[in-house]
């Protein structure tokens, strides 16, 4: 409903910038009209006052021509009195004083022509001066009306938005409040599944299913296993990281509206987990708040979050957003701060308390994620070249004020888990320091594993075993939401450790809808018998 309103308010908008470009062009035409008349009466007048300046000097001449007659007379008198001898130069002068005569009386005729001209141009440029005066008032009446009209436009335009902008507001709210209803309904703990693409080895046969609502896949058969399993979404080798990402928007969506929610990704080393959650293509001049084709989640929640935060603040809302960066790395969590410094935090709960610094801009976010992917802990092993030797969390909190008749501030926190992989050490090849990581590894996934499993079994738990879990307790209660992505491998050789990622998602999806009720209690229990394969692990076997 809020974005036909959106579009309604984009049509008025068009519709009076429509109308108001008609009688723009018509005023202009007007205008243009009455400029070029001014210019013209300006060219004529510019002609006549030349020429009238021509005459004058015509006249001039005339005068100094007559002048120069009668001195010429003046001159021959006088030669007459004083030289009556010389007859011949006497001729010779009345010659010239006749000639002078008949010049200036020619001159004079031509003297009354110019005056008359003279006297109409004078006319004429008084004509076409009050014609300039009258199409000067004619533009300026003609820009009084443009001005009136302009701001009658402008008046209707701000009252229609007004209202419905108001109406706007209504609709968010309400499609909030839908929303959250349709997310309670979906569960708090969801899992989807990615096949990683992969030609290096022989494959297993698999095939999938759509569900009776969807159309996409949600059940994965393997063939040769004849073993079926269920998740709220597939995605398949050819499935790109924005399909991915346009698949579980609607769950950043629930943060921004004020929920907690982690997404992580769980699966076998050299799966793609950090490819899908952390990968960052690297364009040179990346245009900020754009994704790109093989952005990973995190990318892409920056600029979808600081895109609704201008979208936000040109409906008069304001978004405050801040994050903060840890690694866990071995049994320790450090802060890791945007200059690449990093810290202790004094427990491991502080992840949802302190430590968050203000982004303005997606800039600041991505310098953030930056420092963390700088610091971070990767190695080399025989399943994957660049393997994450540590658990990188980035948590982001987006405080923002809703309309909801109350004035209440929501405030979302979002973690995005970028987590190691599952990896035997046979397989993995590690020894020493390598071995040690995969060990702390292993230990902090069964964990988080057992934590899930009782989780959906509506069992109660602990989450102090492993500082993993101590770390994701906020976020898997029951007013929280978690997305586990479970990343496989096709590959026949990885098989076991494929299946055994299968059977955990098959016992939470199975049992998740039951899990709301006392997800996240945490009750004093005394000893446990640790399972087999964790106590191995911490023996250091393989």
């Amino acid at each position: 409903m809020y974005t036909l309103i959106e579009a309604i308010i984009a049509g008025l908008l068009w519709m009076a910038r429509g109308n108001l470009q008609l009688s723009n062009a018509q005023i202009n035409a007007k205008v243009a009209k009455l400029e070029r008349q001014i210019k013209r009466i300006r060219l004529r007048l510019d002609k006549y006052d030349k020429k009238a300046q021509g005459e004058d000097q015509h006249i001039k001449d005339m005068k100094t021509n007559k002048h120069g007659i009668a001195a010429l007379q003046r001159t021959f008198e006088e030669t007459e009195h004083q030289d009556n001898s010389n007859p011949a130069n006497t001729i010779q002068i009345t010659h010239e004083l006749e000639a002078r005569t008949i010049e200036l009386k020619s001159k004079e005729k031509e003297l009354i022509v110019a005056r008359q001209e003279l006297e109409q141009f004078i006319v004429e440029i008084e004509r076409l001066r009050k014609q300039e005066s009258l199409c000067q008032e004619a533009l300026q009446q003609a820009q009084k009306d443009f001005d009136l009209k302009i701001q009658d436009v402008k008046d209707t335009l701000n009252s229609d938005i007004e209202y419905l902008t108001n109406k706007l507001s209504i609709e968010e709210y309400r499609k909030h409040l839908l929303f959250q209803k349709v997310q309670k309904l979906r569960g708090t703990v969801r899992v989807i599944c990615r096949i990683r693409p992969d030609t290096s080895g022989q494959l297993l046969e698999y095939t999938t299913e759509t569900g009776r609502f969807h159309d996409h896949a949600t059940k994965l058969i393997v063939q040769e296993e004849k073993l079926r399993y269920k998740f709220e979404r597939i995605f398949l080798p050819e499935d790109t990281n924005g399909d991915i990402f346009n698949g579980i928007k609607h769950f950043v969506q629930s943060v921004l509206n004020g929920k907690k929610a982690c997404i992580f990704c769980y699966g076998q080393s050299g799966t793609g987990k950090t490819y899908t959650m952390s990968n960052l293509e690297n364009v040179e001049n990346r245009e900020e708040r754009a994704d790109y084709e093989n952005d990973g989640i995190i990318p892409r929640v920056s600029s979808m979050i600081f895109n609704e935060k201008k979208r936000l603040r040109e409906l008069g809302k304001e978004l405050v957003v801040s994050a903060c960066c840890f690694e866990i790395y071995g049994e320790n969590l450090w802060l890791i701060r945007a200059d690449g410094s990093k810290e202790r935090p004094r427990a491991a709960r502080s992840i949802v308390g302190s430590g968050f610094q203000n982004l303005d801009s997606a800039k600041d976010f991505s310098a953030l994620v930056d420092a963390g992917m700088k610091n971070r802990h990767f190695g080399a092993t025989a399943l994957n070249n660049g393997s994450s030797r540590s658990h990188f969390i980035i948590s982001l909190k987006m405080v923002t004020k809703i309309e909801d008749g109350h004035g209440k501030t929501l405030e979302g926190i979002l973690s995005l888990v970028d987590l190691a992989g599952v990896e035997r050490t046979k397989q993995a090849q590690t020894t020493g320091k390598a071995f040690k990581e995969g060990n702390d590894i292993n230990l902090s996934l069964m964990a988080l594993r057992n934590t899930l499993e009782a989780l959906a079994d509506n069992r109660n738990t602990t989450f102090r075993d492993n500082i993993l879990t101590m770390v994701l307790q906020p976020f898997l209660g029951e007013n929280s939401m978690t997305l586990m992505f479970i990343m496989i491998s096709p590959l026949k050789a990885n098989w076991q450790l494929t299946k055994e990622t299968l059977e955990l998602a098959k016992i939470v999806t199975k049992k998740r809808d039951r899990s709301s009720g006392r997800v996240g209690t945490e009750v004093k229990r005394g000893p446990q018998r640790v399972p087999a394969s964790t106590a191995q692990l911490r023996r250091g076997k393989k």
